[in-house]
């Protein structure tokens, strides 16, 4: 039943998609246009509406899938552009790190998605115009270029960036001799690439706790989110440098593995 009943709801979130996601960025753009602003604003914009519709599409998670979402960790941080972090686990993890982020009153994010993300109707489309980043997963020596130009317009329009730096998501089973059980091992060079290109940009770090899968979730598992309670901690790590770029992330995922070990022991 709660298989069907998901179906329903990606039924219902296609009609918005279609409804209210396209005309609202179409209008957005549109009145950017009509008013003369420059590009960088127009990206800003649409990047807002970009958060608008995580927290809005939250709303809806909450309303037809009765889902809740629970916060620890820092309440309040300093309101400065930062490199946004997190763990992997489900397809809808953006919605999260969007609720979660304009909960401390970041707004403002480029994003580094999958490259398939660019076909996605238009979230893809809007992602692709504020400048997030879309990065192949066959090891392409143009995605540290993506990331560069991406780093770029986040310096210049005092923008956050946001990156997964497991490259894709957790699907529930560790590898043979794997340091973290929750976890996939972190990739360091997407994020070290930040951390040189915006030095003065602070790290936030996430751990979303979805609590126990038996597989990788996507949006086909829809019917595993109806009455899921997420866990969210928010981690302010401050600036750190190229150098330090590893060590804070080995600090991150320890922290990651124990705030989920926690969590997940709780209900057994």
């Amino acid at each position: 039943m709660k298989k069907i009943y998901g179906w329903l709801v990606i039924g219902v979130f296609g009609l918005m998609l279609l409804f209210v996601t396209l005309p609202s960025f179409l209008f957005v753009v549109i009145l950017s246009l009509l008013f003369g602003e420059t590009r960088s604003a127009q990206r800003k914009n649409v990047s807002y509406l970009c958060q608008f519709w995580g927290v809005g599409f939250w709303e809806f998670m909450k309303l037809f899938l009765r889902m809740r979402v629970e916060f620890d960790g820092d309440t309040v941080v300093p309101k400065t552009p930062y490199i946004v972090i997190s763990n992997h686990r489900t397809a809808l993890d953006h919605v999260f790190v969007s609720i979660a982020a304009s909960r401390v009153g970041i707004y403002d994010i480029r994003w580094v998605l999958k490259r398939a993300m660019l076909r996605a109707p238009v979230i893809g489309w809007a992602h692709w115009f504020i400048g997030s980043a879309f990065l192949s997963r066959s090891h392409d020596p143009e995605d540290f270029d993506r990331l560069h130009r991406t780093a770029e317009l986040a310096e210049e329009q005092d923008a956050s960036v946001m990156i997964y730096p497991e490259g894709t998501r957790f699907k529930g089973v560790p590898a043979p001799n794997a340091r973290f059980s929750r976890v996939l091992e972190f990739k360091l060079p997407g994020f070290k690439q930040f951390v040189t290109d915006l030095p003065n940009h602070r790290v936030l770090s996430l751990t979303l706790d979805w609590g126990r899968f038996e597989h990788g979730i996507t949006f086909t598992h829809v019917g595993e989110f109806v009455g899921r309670t997420v866990r969210v901690c928010v981690r302010d790590k401050g600036v750190t440098t190229p150098d330090q770029a590893q060590d804070l992330l080995n600090e991150c995922w320890i922290d990651h593995e124990r705030y989920l070990r926690q969590g997940q022991d709780s209900l057994a």
